[in-house]
């Protein structure tokens, strides 16, 4: 009797660790995804601040790397790469003239990850996203 409540105490207990390491990784992944859609967000800034003509050419869905250089990707990325020791996936989307943003460009950052909730066919199932939209700077950089 002693041995059976022994061996269900520890399996609860094991069960509780493993839940718990398992949240931990997640909220780990969950923040350095944010992280990086952050980054991405100011480098779309940045971009846009220090050469206008090539922000306001860019339309469609690009891949982001970890060295912020954008690929063309035409609709989806689906390689991860390296970001601090996780991987990720970070595109960028651009919608000139979107109804929601008047007179600018609609900027979309996905950061995807993946964990053990993330089923087989959709790897990398959870995602941060941050959307700004730009408009053109002027000379006294008022309309930022």
């Amino acid at each position: 009797m002693a041995l059976s409540s022994i061996v269900i105490i520890l399996t609860a207990v094991t069960i509780v660790v493993t839940q718990s390491v398992n949240n931990a990784q997640f909220i780990k992944s969950q923040s350095i995804a944010s992280k990086y859609s952050l980054q991405g967000m100011e480098v779309l800034r940045y971009t846009r601040n220090n050469d206008p003509a090539t922000f306001f050419g860019y339309t469609g869905t690009f891949c982001m790397k970890p060295d912020n250089t954008l690929l063309s990707s035409g609709t989806t990325c689906g390689t991860p790469y390296n970001f601090s020791g996780t991987l990720l996936i970070r595109e960028v989307v651009f919608s000139p003239s979107s109804p929601d943003c008047s007179n600018g460009t609609r900027a979309t950052v996905n950061t995807y990850w993946s964990s053990s909730k993330c089923g087989s066919t959709n790897g990398y199932c959870h995602k941060s996203q941050l959307i700004s939209c730009f408009s053109l700077p002027t000379v006294s950089g008022t309309s930022l």
